[in-house]
Parts: C-alpha cells; sequence; structure tokens
C-alpha cells in the first residue's frame, strides 16, 4: 500500500501550504527521518508524529533560488531516497484541503521505550512471559523435553501479555533514547519484569527465552521470523519460535 507524511511550517501564512511525501509503506518514512536525524538538518526539521513534521521559519532549509522558505525543496533533504519517495506540495486555499486517502495511525517505535508485542493476523493475541510448565493445558505438538525449566519463555496467549522494553543494541542506557527504531536496526528486548532486566533471545531448539545473553535481533524480523502456532485447537497458547521460512507478522502496540 501507498504511505504519505506530511512536512509543513508550524506558524501559519496567508495560505496554508504543506508537503506530502508518498512512499510505499511507513517503514521508509522512518528510514527518511533516521536520514534527516543523523544530517545537517538534524535541527531544522521537528518529528511530532510518525507521519507529521515541521520546518521552523529562519532556519537553513534548500529552497528554490529566491521563493519563500515555504517552497522548500524536501527531496534535497535525503537525496539517495529519491527513489523511494515522491513529494507533492498542496494546499487547504478557500478551506478546499487536498488531503490523500486516510491511513491508520501507526505507533512511533522508539529505543528505551516499552511496548506489548501483538500478532497481526491475530491481534488478541499477545506476547507473554510464563515457565513452560504453568500451563494446565499442555500442547502435545510440541517435545516438552526441549524446555529448560529453568528459563521462562515466550508464548503468545489471548489471556495474558508482558511489556517488553526495546533498545537499539549495545546502547540500553539513556544515551540514545528517543532513536526511532527501523528494520535494519539490531535491537534487544527487555521483559518488563521484576527488578532485574531479562532479555529474549533464542534457544538451541529455536525456542524464544527470556534470559542468558540476549543474541542479535533485528527489529524487521519481528516481521517474518518468528511463529506462535498450537497444534490444539481448544489450546489458548503457543511458544513462540524462530522460523526462518514462515514467520508471522508481529507488531508493537502501546
Amino acid at each position: 500500500m501507498v504511505h504519505y507524511m506530511f512536512l509543513t511550517r508550524p506558524n501559519k501564512l496567508a495560505l496554508d501550504w504543506r508537503w506530502v511525501m508518498y512512499a510505499k509503506d511507513g517503514e521508509t518514512i522512518d528510514k527518511w527521518w533516521r536520514e534527516v536525524s543523523e544530517s545537517s538538518f538534524a535541527s531544522q526539521v521537528k518529528r511530532i508524529f510518525p507521519d507529521f513534521y515541521v520546518f521552523p521559519t529562519g532556519g537553513k532549509m534548500p529552497t528554490f533560488a529566491g521563493g519563500p522558505e515555504v517552497f522548500t525543496k524536501p527531496w534535497e533533504l535525503v537525496p539517495s531516497m529519491d527513489e523511494e519517495t515522491t513529494w507533492f506540495l498542496v494546499s487547504n486555499y478557500d478551506t478546499r484541503v487536498a488531503m490523500p486517502a486516510f491511513q491508520t495511525p501507526r505507533v512511533d517505535v522508539r529505543s528505551g521505550d516499552s511496548y506489548y508485542i501483538r500478532s497481526k493476523s491475530r491481534p488478541d493475541y499477545f506476547w507473554t512471559v510464563a515457565p513452560y510448565s504453568s500451563y494446565t493445558l499442555f500442547d502435545e505438538s510440541h517435545d516438552k523435553s526441549l524446555a529448560d525449566g529453568k528459563q521462562p519463555m515466550i508464548w503468545a496467549s489471548d489471556t495474558s501479555r508482558a511489556r517488553f522494553i526495546i533498545h537499539l543494541e549495545g546502547q540500553s542506557g539513556t544515551s540514545n533514547k528517543g532513536t526511532v527504531i527501523i528494520d535494519s536496526d539490531p535491537i534487544t528486548l527487555t521483559a518488563a519484569i521484576g527488578n532485574h532486566p531479562q532479555h529474549v533471545s533464542v534457544n538451541n531448539h529455536n525456542m524464544l527465552i527470556l534470559g542468558g545473553d540476549s543474541g542479535r535481533l533485528y527489529y524487521g524480523q519481528l516481521k517474518n521470523r518468528f511463529l506462535a502456532q498450537s497444534g490444539n485447537l481448544n489450546y489458548s497458547a503457543a511458544i513462540v519460535t524462530e522460523n526462518t521460512d514462515a514467520g508471522e507478522e508481529w507488531e508493537l502496540v502501546k
């Protein structure tokens, strides 16, 4: 699907103008913002929401020769992404607002914040943490001998859920707090449970567990690498496993 975002000035002009950037998905917009935030224009553009940005008056934004600041050339902010984005200048002159189609608001995923993780195909199923033996209804499709009773496991459940803190890998302090996460980022997921942080990792049997070394995870893997599948139709939870060929899509929600 086509995704879009607005880039506008925070104050009103005689006519209200704004730039609209179209991209193939929200991830492309987040990539664009990462590039801007790490460039010389970082102080010139402010991210209000994932799909709404402003640029101030009196900045050094690239503009057409002799033109007012409203006629900024936003494609020059990140020229390397020209083939992934398209820009249009629209206005609400005479109250006729030029608006693209409505799109669903998306979560602003930032390093240091906590989220629930839920299935995109089954939105009532969330990641939760529990010992393998904690469920009285055991799913016989899994080999119980593969579980390590000392390490809690990650389950998908429609009756329980846990929050997870996401950080850019190796930077769990405050130095990178607030950085927008993109698919290519190596991340650490920490369960927001108790006083001792425990990281999500994958054991030798491809099961997601809590504890031990974090292991390398990438944010984009939440879209296609992990699977929760139960062979028992009456079972309300399933172990989340790593499946490189048939993973399902998961999303972070507040």
